[in-house]
């Protein structure tokens, strides 16, 4: 996609209508019922619709974010303004998928997230020392942005590959990718010395960092609200592994695993939404 196709999306994008939030919602339940393993032709042609609809009528959004993520492609990169957009969209189309309604959060919210997950990916692949064959890259996002339904024997009998290969896809592309917990979340970052810990409690003023760490901050809430309080408590207000220790009458040691195994579950959902 180049010149010509951005000129053609940026010129879509702005004439389509945004769905009001009662349309997104509307939409993206017939989405969920074309998904449902149980779903009838009919469901599952009114989901492809509705997913159409919810995916062009937030365009705009995902040439948005491309644009202000242009600003992270290091000099001399291969990467173009139409190789963001097109990741975006990609994004896009991942969050209809996997919009749930009945959360209450908004749809340009949960796409906005997706969105800049998927421009980002592009532009650390671009960015890493490791070249990763771009066979190798395209089976990596297939998976990546699978229907939330569909298991590993599903995705691989849709493209035709064996589980055991894929399998070893996923772990070699991890493994490349691999980066300490601690250190920069983006290259640019490693010149400002900013860890995760810091960008997810940090402000800024840009919008779409807001909605980036609200909706990151919901989800770890939302999937460890217990852990997430007790390194609050640890990292935040400085207690004390002896103070929290005494706090649940418990030994210094024990508490000692108990955050552990919070950092640990930590980690573990932040690769699991980040796709890292």
């Amino acid at each position: 996609m180049r010149d010509g196709a951005v000129t053609m999306i940026l010129n879509s994008a702005g004439r389509q209508p945004i769905p009001t939030r009662a349309e997104q919602l509307h939409l993206a339940r017939l989405i969920q019922q074309g998904e449902a393993a149980d779903a009838t032709p009919k469901q599952r042609k009114a989901g492809q619709r509705a997913r159409q609809r919810l995916v062009i009528g937030n365009m705009r959004l995902a040439v948005a974010v491309a644009r202000r993520l242009m600003p992270r492609l290091k000099s001399g990169a291969s990467l173009e303004f139409a190789d963001l957009i097109q990741e975006a969209i990609i994004g896009l189309n991942t969050a209809a998928l996997r919009f749930d309604p009945e959360r209450g959060c908004s749809f340009s919210t949960y796409a906005v997230w997706w969105c800049r997950q998927s421009v980002q990916r592009l532009i650390q692949v671009q960015a890493s020392t490791i070249r990763i064959p771009a066979h190798v890259q395209d089976m990596e996002r297939r998976w990546n942005f699978r229907p939330p339904t569909q298991n590993l024997e599903q995705f691989c009998q849709e493209w035709q590959t064996n589980p055991a290969s894929m399998e070893m896809i996923l772990m070699v592309v991890n493994q490349a990718r691999t980066r300490s917990f601690d250190g920069p979340h983006h290259p640019q970052d490693a010149e400002s010395g900013l860890n995760l810990s810091e960008q997810i409690g940090g402000t800024s003023d840009d919008p779409l960092e807001q909605i980036d760490r609200r909706l990151m901050l919901d989800r770890l809430q939302a999937a460890m609200p217990e852990e997430l309080a007790l390194l609050e408590r640890h990292v935040v207000k400085r207690d004390s592994t002896k103070e929290l220790a005494k706090e649940r009458s418990i030994s210094a040691t024990a508490m000692g695993r108990q955050l552990q195994r919070a950092r640990q579950r930590l980690r573990t959902v932040l690769e699991r939404d980040t796709g890292h």
